[in-house]
């Protein structure tokens, strides 16, 4: 469980840190003045060192991090002088010095709206970048993933499939609607994203059992009662795959397609559980029981052994992790990044005077409301090791 905690502090810890590092270094690039560089959330605990005048700080909560820039929060556009209107208007001039010129460094609402974009989902980017190359180099290393067959049963729960006779070892080649033309299963991420979206509908299985071939009618569940890692036919799956190893020159295109594949496909499959989720607490009150903090992260690594495979398995960890935090950061919710960017597309529309006089109210809640989650998950995950 140690060995556990320090490998995934170390692996948030180097995420945060390139997630930082993205808007740090894309305000510099744009000459917004940067008053603070935060590991972790507020209070502060201490400054380890100033760069260029900026206090790079260890703060108390270790879940995060952030880039202060100064008038980030728009409090200063209500008064906003003639000479930070003049400062936007040469923006383009500014930014054509040679880069050896330091630029003279101004408030973050004096940016264009594609600048501000820019800084705002530089961390996300640098994020879902690092998780592609990170792929990328595991699939170089461990060979290129051959489906041996389509998605196979692993174990059948309780539910639809259950009920429908599905069995475990049954090899689903072709799925449909009921009365639609059969299409097949395909990769086993594809085929979940296909049945995740057709709750409450009658799917037909085309299954191979040994010698047997089978059309299988299975009413899947509703979306009120899927349940996480269960879905909504009830069954768990896999897809047994060989790692290849092509010729040395082929070998590196293989894994950039791949590992973008991958990359992509895995963004689609934490989108879909995402909307799942909004859906079920929206319309039923549900909160899943499977929403885990940082503390109910490292649980079930330990309990998975998830490390034990050395290196390469804590590069797929770290590549899935970042991938992670880049969807969450770019969700459209206040104070993150995504509920940011969405305030700057709003100025396009009723006007940034508007969307300045509740800026900084409304990330100032979100933050709070941000910080209560992450309290009241992991005070959730505490409670569940210990019972």
């Amino acid at each position: 469980m140690i060995f556990s905690i320090l490998i995934f502090l170390l692996v948030l810890s180097f995420l945060v840190l390139i997630h930082e590092l993205g808007h740090f270094l894309m305000a510099r690039r744009f000459g917004i003045k940067v008053e603070e560089f935060g590991f972790g959330y507020p209070p502060r605990v201490l400054t380890l060192f100033t760069w260029k005048g900026i206090p790079f700080t260890l703060n108390a909560l270790p879940f995060g991090g952030f880039v202060r820039m100064e008038g980030e929060d728009g409090s200063a556009r209500r008064e906003e002088p003639h000479s930070a209107k003049a400062s936007r208007s040469k923006g383009k001039e500014t930014m054509r010095v040679a880069s050896h010129i330091e630029v003279d460094h101004s408030p973050f609402y004096t940016k264009t709206k594609l600048q501000r974009l820019i800084v705002i989902l530089a961390g996300a980017t640098v994020n879902f970048l690092f998780g592609v190359l990170a792929f990328i180099v595991l699939f170089y290393c461990i060979g290129i993933p051959v489906s041996k067959t389509p998605p196979v049963v692993e174990q059948v729960f309780d539910g639809p499939a259950k009920t429908a006779g599905v069995q475990v070892g049954d090899v689903i080649e072709e799925v449909g609607k009921q009365g639609s033309v059969l299409k097949p299963a395909g990769e086993l991420e594809s085929f979940i994203r296909f049945v995740a979206h057709e709750p409450n509908t009658i799917l037909i299985l085309h299954i191979q059992r040994g010698t047997q071939t089978l059309d299988i009618p299975v009413h899947t569940r509703s979306a009120r009662d899927i349940a996480l890692g269960q879905g909504a036919l009830g069954v768990s799956l896999d897809q047994p795959v060989d790692f290849v190893h092509y010729a040395w020159y082929e070998m590196p295109f293989r894994s950039i397609v791949v590992g973008v594949q991958k990359s992509v496909d895995f963004s689609f499959t934490i989108v879909d559980t995402l909307e799942s989720m909004i859906k079920n607490l929206v319309t039923f009150g549900m909160v899943p029981k499977d929403v885990a903090g940082p503390v109910g992260i490292v649980k079930e690594v330990n309990d998975q052994h998830i490390f034990d495979g050395g290196v390469l398995a804590i590069l797929n960890f770290t590549a899935i992790l970042s991938i992670n935090l880049a969807i969450m950061n770019v969700l459209p919710f206040p104070a993150l990044d995504g509920g940011r960017a969405v305030l700057i597309i709003l100025e396009a529309i009723v006007g940034r005077k508007r969307v300045a006089k509740v800026e900084g109210l409304v990330n100032t809640a979100g933050f709070a409301l941000l910080l209560t989650l992450i309290v009241a998950i992991t005070a959730k995950d505490i409670w569940t090791i210990f019972h």
